[in-house]
Formats: C-alpha cells, sequence, structure tokens
C-alpha cells in the first residue's frame, strides 16, 4: 500500500548509499540544467496556453451539460501539460513527441524513465524502498486495450479511491522531513533549488497519474463512430464525467506549477 511507506527503513538506507544519493541528484541538476534551453522553455509555454483555453473549454462545456466535449477538452489540457513537462526538463525533444508520443501522453513518462539520468534516479528510488518499482511499462498499459476499456468505463468510487491513494503518497512526502533533513542546507544548496525540485516532482506524478486515466477518452470523447464507448454515454453516471471537476483542479493546480518552474529557469 502506497500509505504504508516505511521511512525509517528509507533513512537507513540513504545513510549506507549518500554518495551514490548526491551522485544521482547532481548528475540530474546538471543535466536539466545543460538541457534548458530559451527555445524549449518557449515551446512548453505554448503548451501551457494551450492547455489554459482546453481548461477552460472543460469548464464551459461542463456547465453546459455537453459532457463528452468536456472531457475531450480536459484530456487534451492534459495531454498538452504532460508534453511542457518533459520540454521544459528536456528529457524529451519536440520530434519525439510528434513521432512516440502524440495523443498518449503517459509515454512520455516511460520515455524518461528509460534516459539518464532519471534511469539512474528510479533504479535508486526502487534500491531505497523495495515497495517502489521502475518496472511499470506504461508502454504495455497503454497497449492493452482491456486497460483502456476498464478506464473508459471505470466507476466513480474506483477512480476516487486511486486519485486518493496517489494524493495520499504526496501528503506523506510533504509531511515527512526525512529526506529533506538528510542532507545538509549546505549540500542542497549546492545542488539544485531542493523546494522547487519537490513541487515539481509532486505535481508531475499528480499529472502523470491524471494522463494515465483521461488519455484512453481521446478518440471516444470526439468522435461518434467509436466501438468502445459512444458519445451519449458521457453523461452524469459515468465515473469519468463525475470526478473530472477533481481531475479539473488537480490540472490546473498542475498548470500553475509548471508555468513558475518556467518562469524561474526564463530568470535563470
Amino acid at each position: 500500500m502506497i500509505e504504508k511507506i516505511d521511512w525509517n527503513e528509507i533513512r537507513k538506507n540513504l545513510e549506507e548509499h549518500k554518495d551514490t544519493v548526491m551522485e544521482v541528484v547532481i548528475n540530474l541538476s546538471k543535466f536539466i540544467l545543460r538541457q534548458r534551453s530559451e527555445k524549449n522553455l518557449q515551446l512548453a509555454q505554448d503548451f501551457l496556453d494551450s492547455a489554459r483555453q482546453n481548461l477552460e473549454g472543460y469548464f464551459f462545456h461542463y456547465e453546459k451539460k455537453n459532457f463528452s466535449q468536456g472531457i475531450f477538452n480536459l484530456t487534451l489540457a492534459s495531454e498538452k501539460l504532460v508534453k511542457a513537462y518533459a520540454l521544459a526538463i528536456g528529457v524529451i525533444k519536440k520530434e519525439e513527441l510528434r513521432k512516440e508520443v502524440a495523443h498518449k501522453s503517459p509515454l512520455v513518462y516511460q520515455i524518461t524513465v528509460e534516459k539518464e539520468p532519471f534511469k539512474s534516479l528510479f533504479s535508486f528510488i526502487n534500491l531505497l524502498n523495495p515497495k517502489f518499482t521502475n518496472n511499470i511499462n506504461l508502454k504495455d498499459i497503454i497497449s492493452n486495450k482491456n486497460f483502456q476499456l476498464e478506464m473508459l468505463r471505470a466507476r466513480e468510487e474506483d477512480i476516487k479511491k486511486f486519485l486518493d491513494k496517489c494524493e495520499n503518497f504526496i501528503n506523506i512526502l510533504n509531511e515527512n522531513r526525512v529526506i529533506k533533513n538528510f542532507f545538509s542546507q549546505e549540500e542542497i544548496k549546492n545542488v539544485l533549488d531542493f523546494e522547487g525540485g519537490m513541487e515539481l516532482f509532486k505535481y508531475t506524478f499528480l499529472l502523470m497519474v491524471s494522463s494515465i486515466l483521461l488519455f484512453p477518452h481521446y478518440f471516444t470523447s470526439n468522435y461518434p463512430d467509436s466501438e468502445e464507448i459512444k458519445q451519449k454515454e458521457y453523461n452524469e453516471n459515468l465515473g469519468i464525467v463525475k470526478v473530472s471537476p477533481r481531475l479539473y483542479k488537480i490540472l490546473q493546480s498542475c498548470h500553475e506549477n509548471l508555468e513558475e518552474y518556467i518562469l524561474r529557469g526564463k530568470n535563470d
């Protein structure tokens, strides 16, 4: 269970591998600074601006009870926010977004964990606590038709439980200072903006979760010839429609955090 993280175990493992931790963090910091460019940050901002229009579109259609178009706009917003995140930290190129990712936004995270230094980071997270794993293959999830059908017709209570666990994980990270307190202020200061990095991790994690829930709805919510679920089935009784106001708020928060991150990058 996500909520049963053994922080004592993490502290013990941190102490045993402190040099490796610092090496991974330094490499990550250097990578982001090296890959950060004005061109990428501007393109990321363009994606954010477009995502904002889709968030507004969701709200408009939801209020009009035009739920299929509301969900479609929410899906587009999620996709563009994921792409903005990837461009902002320099983990993916524009050409990869077009050719490899397209409208399957969770693939961004799979591509991320396959590249250094993120591959080492996730491997080390798994070393610190075996309850975390870097072996989840999002490519398999995306190509799994049964998974997509399950997501399309997921019940409100099941989606809420999933979101509760994910947000609980983030709250634990916020409240528990074991990782931050493990390093001296000087060590943190010399590596990167620790608080900003933790905030970015928090929101990109929630963004990944949202994209997994929403990406199966890209075609079904916008085209009338879907075999899996019809547009008219996007009504007040469909699970994703019921939880969409909550997803809307999550995406709004992600948008604000990414915009702040991009602004800091432009000012550095």
